[in-house]
C-alpha cells in the first residue's frame, strides 16, 4: 500500500499530530485509491486517531496521500492537513490532472474535508483544490505531486503541466486562507499561478515545493 510515502509532523495547541499517506491504499470506493493515516501523541505514546480514504472517485487511480503538508497556525489555533491526489481525473468534473484535498481538524478531534462553496464548480475553492480556469489542464500534469502548507498559505507543484508552449515545463499554485465559513472551517482561495522564468521544456517546474 505504500504506507510512509509521505510523512509529515506538526505541534500545537492539541499536541504532536503525524500524518502517514499510503498513496495506494485501500479505499472502500475505489481500490487502491490511496490513503491517510494519522496518529496524535497522548501521554508519551503515539496512538492511530483516524484514517482518511480519497474523498471521491477518479477515472485513474488517483494516489491519494502521494503528498502531505501538516500544518498548526497560531494565528487562527487551526490544524489544517493538504494532501495530494496527482493522479486524480474526474468523470466530467474539473480535476483532469490532479487535485488537492485540504482538511481541518474539528473540536472533536476529527479531521474533516472542507466544504467547497464556490459560485462556480469550475471554480478552485474550500477543500477541494485543482487548477483553475485558464489553465491548460490535461490528465498526466500530476497536479499535487508535492504540496506545502505553511501558516495561511498552500504552494502546490505540477510538474508535467504544459504552459502551453513547452512541454512538460511544470507550474506551482499558490492557495491562501479565505473567510471563516458558517461550520467553523475556513475557505481557501487560488491567489497565484508560478511557471519556470526561463520556460524550458522538461523543466518539471513544481516538482518539489516547499
Amino acid at each position: 500500500i505504500r504506507f510512509g510515502w509521505a510523512i509529515d509532523i506538526v505541534d500545537g495547541d492539541q499536541g504532536l499530530w503525524a500524518a502517514v499517506g499510503a498513496s495506494k491504499g485501500s479505499n472502500p470506493a475505489q481500490a487502491n485509491a490511496g490513503a491517510v493515516y494519522l496518529y496524535r501523541k497522548k501521554a508519551g505514546s503515539w496512538a492511530f486517531q483516524q484514517k482518511l480514504n480519497a474523498p471521491i472517485t477518479s477515472l485513474d487511480l488517483q494516489r491519494f496521500g502521494s503528498s502531505i503538508s501538516l500544518d498548526f497556525d497560531t494565528s487562527v489555533s487551526t490544524y489544517t492537513l493538504a494532501v495530494g491526489a496527482p493522479f486524480q481525473v474526474d468523470d466530467g468534473g474539473p480535476a483532469q490532472g490532479g487535485a488537492v484535498f485540504v482538511y481541518q481538524l474539528d473540536s472533536g478531534g476529527q479531521f474533516q474535508l472542507i466544504d467547497s462553496n464556490c459560485g462556480s464548480p469550475e471554480t478552485p475553492c474550500g477543500g477541494t483544490l485543482f487548477p483553475p480556469p485558464g489553465e491548460v489542464i490535461q490528465e498526466g500534469d500530476e497536479f499535487g505531486s508535492d504540496v506545502s502548507i505553511r501558516g495561511g498559505r498552500l504552494l502546490v507543484g505540477a510538474p508535467y503541466m504544459d504552459d502551453g508552449s513547452e512541454a512538460f515545463s511544470g507550474r506551482a499554485f499558490v492557495f491562501e486562507r479565505a473567510e471563516l465559513q458558517g461550520d467553523g472551517s475556513y475557505n481557501w482561495v487560488f491567489r497565484a499561478a508560478l511557471g519556470d522564468p526561463d520556460n524550458g521544456p522538461d523543466a518539471e517546474f513544481g516538482f518539489g515545493v516547499g
